[in-house]
């Protein structure tokens, strides 16, 4: 079983993998914060346009830790189960909403006057920190494609193997240093890291102005 010091590590691994696309019309699309560490790697070694895409979890109004849905930032919604036919409508919508909000709040925080990258035609890498349910990939994938490129690639060090079958049929070429089988994951991205911390704003801001 692979572990990783720390994003870096994995960034930098992740990167090898995705050797054949260096110097090509690539950009690297990040899913904040924690996605945005590993992308840099990727990014700098591919010699690659580095950007963000947005999409949030929505959990259930009684239990927020358990995913219902996700979403992009243009409101593009995946559903985690059929729990959904049972949840308020009225409430869901308004957590729609909260959440677009708050990815237009970010993207303005985050890119500031940088412009936003256009995919169309390009080759668009989607890069996470690790996958559990994938729900927020399925979410960004969704949203990538609205934009038109090329080729999708979906890119993370791990993944248990059902989520990267589902997230391998929706892009172009799914790519993962450790792909566990269901029942050998270890329940969350963090325990394949030494160190998993908390990624901030500032930082995220900082990868982004030194990549702009």
């Amino acid at each position: 079983m692979k572990h990783f010091k720390d994003r870096h590590d994995a960034g930098r691994q992740l990167a090898e993998l995705l050797e054949k696309y260096k110097d090509k019309d690539v950009i690297v699309y990040a899913l904040p914060r924690g996605g945005v560490v590993i992308a840099e790697e990727i990014a700098k070694f591919l010699h690659a346009s580095l950007d963000l895409i947005f999409a949030h979890k929505i959990g259930h109004p009684y239990q927020e830790e358990y995913a219902i849905a996700a979403i992009s930032e243009h409101g593009l919604i995946v559903e985690a189960s059929d729990e959904l036919r049972f949840v308020d409508k009225k409430w869901f919508e308004k957590e729609k909403e909260r959440q677009v909000l708050e990815m237009k709040r970010r993207r303005a925080l985050y890119l500031k006057n940088i412009p936003k990258k256009s995919a169309k035609d390009k080759i668009a890498i989607i890069v996470d920190d690790g996958i559990a349910t994938g729900l927020t990939m399925q979410a960004g994938i969704k949203e990538l494609k609205s934009n038109q490129p090329k080729k999708i690639i979906a890119a993370v060090p791990v993944s248990p193997k059902s989520t990267a079958q589902l997230l391998a049929s929706m892009v172009d070429e799914f790519v993962a240093i450790e792909i566990p089988p269901d029942g050998q994951f270890l329940g969350a991205v963090g325990a394949y890291y030494d160190e998993f911390y908390q990624v901030e704003d500032q930082e995220v801001i900082d990868i982004l102005s030194q990549n702009s």
